[in-house]
């Protein structure tokens, strides 16, 4: 009868486990697939993704050997875009929030519609990352940490 608990026991916990296990691994796969992803779209380069996070459907990330800011976002139509921005053409970075507001009777909600984070180069050029849409996503999942993080490191390498 003991034996009969035991197998119960370890079925029982891994069907509990077990959608979390599978979460984590396909989570796992889809980053390194983005990684890799974005390390063949610059296969000319030589890039070295050294300091990288990913946050929903985007890999951010420093290449240590030519010193470039690396983003690869993912689209709906599993189309990726990648960028590269030469961190010595830089001259500062910030976060930009689109905001939307939607009054109802007495009371107004801001909702986020876009995060963007802006780079603007030496020349006045502006390059804009897109990290969060309301058009491909339906909620923040730390997005803007993310890009206030990043905003905030690319500052500091600038000094």
């Amino acid at each position: 009868m003991e034996l009969g608990n035991v197998v119960i026991g370890i079925i029982s916990v891994l069907i509990c486990v077990g959608p979390f296990i599978l979460i984590y691994l396909l989570r796992v796969k889809r980053q390194n697939k983005m990684k890799q992803t974005l390390q063949m779209g610059l296969t000319d380069q030589r890039i070295k993704i050294g300091q990288h996070e990913f946050c929903g459907d985007f890999l951010i990330g420093f290449d240590t050997n030519k010193r470039n800011i690396l983003f690869l976002k993912r689209r709906q139509n599993n189309e990726f875009s990648i960028k590269s921005i030469d961190l010595s053409s830089v001259q500062s970075c910030k976060v930009i929030k689109e905001i939307k507001t939607v009054k109802n009777n007495q009371k107004s909600i801001d909702f986020i519609e876009q995060i963007d984070l802006s780079i603007l180069t030496i020349h006045k050029k502006e390059e804009r990352l897109e990290l969060f849409n309301d058009d491909d996503n339906t909620q923040l999942n730390g997005e803007l940490q993310c890009a206030e993080k990043w905003a905030q490191w690319v500052n500091e390498q600038l000094k």
